[in-house]
């Protein structure tokens, strides 16, 4: 399955807090969603995440998207979540961030161990 890149589309009366950003990219039961903000260059960061993640360990995560915080929504979301760095990967299981980075490096040696458990 292929990182589609998503533009996000504000829902209205949603606000931009912390916790409503969780609930919007919350993963299913038992999986962890893997969410990416990027300033510009999204067709890159697309690239290296359907390369370097989804294509080594499909089904792992959940992808929601990539987005481009040049547009302001996605701005908002990414300060709710307190992002200032980008790219940025935020991996979110059913209730909370489980893990937040600027490198795929980290996002990839968690989609190896959970991939790895599952396996067994």
């Amino acid at each position: 399955m292929l990182f589609a890149v998503t533009l996000l589309l504000t829902v209205n009366g949603c606000s931009s807090g912390k916790s409503n950003v969780i609930d919007e990219f919350k993963a299913d039961a038992g999986q962890y969603s893997l969410v990416v903000f990027a300033n510009g260059n999204v067709d890159n960061v697309v690239k290296d995440v359907n390369t370097q993640i989804i294509a080594k360990y499909p089904n792992v995560f959940q992808p929601k998207g990539v987005f481009d915080t040049n547009k302001k929504e996605n701005k908002q979301k990414a300060e709710a979540l307190g992002i200032s760095e980008y790219p940025a990967y935020v991996v979110i299981d059913t209730e909370k961030v489980a893990m937040q980075t600027t490198e795929i490096d980290e996002v990839l040696e968690m989609a190896k161990k959970i991939f790895n458990k599952r396996v067994k």
